[in-house]
């Protein structure tokens, strides 16, 4: 395991309560108050958060395994995952395009056998992971270890335009073909439809949802992604009405509304669900079809 050493930082890291701890869980490094690292941290919950001084002396003082910083939009992290030889310290093909293209502060991550490249820029829209290769600018914690890779720079650089030129480089897109499924549209009114989400195989999830129970999930964003996601299957991926539903479910808070850059929490989150939810409800169209149970597994 890397050991950490903050004193290498970059002195241009974003200022303010924007920091966390975590611990290392079987489920993997949770983030953690650093105020009070008993209790969980959430990277969509500013009020869990600290500076980097807090952060770092909880981390010194042995009360949380390691540091993190919230990506709030202002700030690109790469995660390059299994690509430093532990013995030689030689990167791999892929990492060694990443830093030529992306000169910038960049550290060996807790793991020792990655590192994570930090710069600023506008991440473009599409894909955001491939083997071996993850970028973010928003809703994640990076976690900091100070262990600079001394043949990068020592503050973070903003690189606007190699990024778009990697970006498509890295994920490149491909046309997707056009469905041939004949598509019938949902005429059923809102109540018709969540009394059918309710009645299918997976309706006990759906109705946990529903009715603002999200026990089970490691934060309630994370439940909310999962009704919008069973929403985006029932309305065909409809923007509108998955936003109407939402609003009448257990879950909807005011948080819902919040604004997110450019966009509203809520918004946000209807759009992710569109975007992973490969499959949508097809209304049934014979006499057969009617009298079987709708079946919703996919949008769980």
């Amino acid at each position: 395991m890397t050991p950490w050493t903050f004193d290498q930082l970059p002195p241009n890291l974003p200022s303010g309560p924007r920091y966390v701890g975590w611990n290392l869980e079987p489920r993997g490094k949770v983030p953690v108050m650093a105020t009070c690292c008993a209790r969980r941290a959430s990277v969509s919950d500013p009020a869990t958060w600290s500076t980097l001084a807090e952060a770092r002396g909880a981390v010194e003082d042995g009360k949380c395994d390691g540091l993190g910083l919230v990506l709030t939009g202002d700030l690109i992290a790469f995660d390059l995952d299994h690509c430093l030889d532990p013995v030689r310290r030689t990167l791999s093909a892929d990492a060694a395009v990443v830093l030529a293209a992306l000169p910038t502060y960049t550290e060996c991550s807790p793991s020792d056998r990655g590192v994570h490249v930090l710069l600023r820029g506008v991440l473009p829209p599409g894909r955001r992971r491939r083997a071996g290769i993850e970028c973010y600018d928003r809703d994640r914690f990076i976690t900091l270890t100070g262990a600079h890779v001394d043949t990068t720079p020592g503050t973070i650089v903003d690189h606007r335009e190699a990024l778009a030129s990697l970006h498509a480089q890295l994920f490149p897109t491909s046309p997707r073909p056009a469905p041939t499924v004949v598509h019938v549209p949902v005429t059923d009114t809102d109540d018709a439809l969540i009394a059918k989400a309710h009645r299918a195989r997976n309706g006990a999830t759906f109705a946990a949802l529903w009715n603002g129970d999200w026990r089970g999930y490691p934060s309630q964003s994370e439940a909310d992604a999962a009704l919008c996601r069973q929403l985006a299957f029932w309305t065909q991926r409809d923007p509108v009405r998955i936003d109407r539903l939402f609003r009448q479910s257990g879950l909807w808070r005011s948080k819902w509304d919040a604004r997110r850059g450019g966009d509203t929490y809520g918004a946000r989150t209807v759009a992710h669900a569109i975007s992973t939810t490969p499959m949508i409800y097809r209304p049934p169209t014979n006499l057969i079809e009617m009298l079987e149970v709708p079946m919703a597994d996919a949008a769980g």
